[in-house]
């Protein structure tokens, strides 16, 4: 079993900000003084639970909620766009049938899947923003080595039709490797 506990502090971002106008070809741009702006960051918490066996098994959970703080200024602010709390809830696993197999190359495969809810912050015509999601992937071990090949996909909607906004139905795609094998090894014989 394993838990972890995270928590970041509010801070201030202070924003000197600058527009120039200026028409291509011209050699004496026109700079718009503006106001320095204050944004403040929120605090931000997450937890996350485990449960498993080692090379083996795992489900885990993971929680994250953070204030709204005050991001808006004169560049981003829009009439029908406010800010609120954030908010994600996620849970995965990962299923390896055998690790030390070696006449099933099939049991080596380490097998996830998770799911995910977020409430993104953002509320736009007085719709939350939401992205919903689900993913599938597989660790392949390279021959010969401890390494891994790693295959992932997702599968997620973002965002609503109502109050005439946009949805988005996506699908992502990823590759990565493991570099697990010893790399710099002194030869003991020359």
């Amino acid at each position: 079993m394993f838990s972890s506990l995270s928590y970041t502090f509010s801070s201030n971002l202070n924003s000197d900000n600058t527009r120039v106008i200026s028409v291509q070809g011209d050699p004496d741009p026109y700079v718009v003084p503006t106001e320095s702006t204050k944004l403040k960051l929120p605090n931000k918490l997450s937890i996350g639970l485990g449960v498993g066996e080692a090379r083996k098994w795992l489900v885990g959970a993971n929680m994250t909620f953070q204030g709204d703080g005050q991001l808006a200024n004169y560049y981003n602010a829009a009439e029908n766009v406010r800010y609120e709390s954030y908010s994600k809830y996620a849970l995965g696993g990962y299923y390896l049938p055998n690790y030390s197999s070696f006449t099933s190359y099939m049991s080596r495969i380490t097998y996830r899947a998770g799911l995910k809810y977020e409430k993104i912050g953002l509320i736009v015509n007085n719709e939350s923003i939401k992205d919903i999601g689900m993913s599938l992937g597989a660790g392949i071990p390279i021959p010969g080595s401890f390494s891994n090949v790693n295959l992932g996909i997702e599968f997620g909607k973002r965002g609503t039709t109502s109050a005439d906004l946009v949805q988005e139905n996506y699908v992502n795609f990823s590759v990565s490797f493991s570099f697990n094998d010893k790399w710099f090894v002194k030869s003991k014989y020359q």
